[in-house]
């Protein structure tokens, strides 16, 4: 086996492109640049995710009745990197971190399809 074949941080790094959903669910031409498991960007976003939750533990938070979807939304929005054919009222909107937090607060089933689109390796190997 080739060294080659077993190196994925770099593919993941790089990210892929993942298209959205409109409100009916339908794929749209709309996308974003996730970056997956293997990246750096990924792993930061995994211990921020972990160290939130844990200072809700010390805080002694029902878990049974707290809203995880802030965590989601800050989690997907670390791990990406840009986005195309997004526009507002016919012009370009231009990525920034703010932009995805309004995006994806707004957006649970499209916070729904980056979290599972970078949940599967496949999507960041090229070949």
């Amino acid at each position: 086996m080739e060294l080659d074949g077993l190196l994925t941080v770099e593919e993941h790094q790089s990210g892929a492109k993942c298209h959205l959903v409109d409100k009916k669910g339908l794929p749209v031409d709309a996308f974003v640049i996730v970056c997956g498991q293997d990246s750096a960007n990924y792993r930061m976003a995994k211990r921020s995710q972990r160290r939130a939750v844990l200072e809700l533990q010390e805080k002694k938070v029902d878990f049974n009745t707290y809203d995880f979807f802030p965590l989601d939304v800050e989690f997907v929005c670390s791990v990406i990197t840009g986005w195309g054919d997004i526009t507002s009222k016919g012009e370009p909107v231009e990525f920034s971190k703010e932009a995805a937090l309004e995006l994806f607060l707004n957006s649970p089933q499209n916070v729904d399809k980056v979290l599972t689109f970078c949940g599967d390796r496949e999507n960041f190997i090229k070949g």
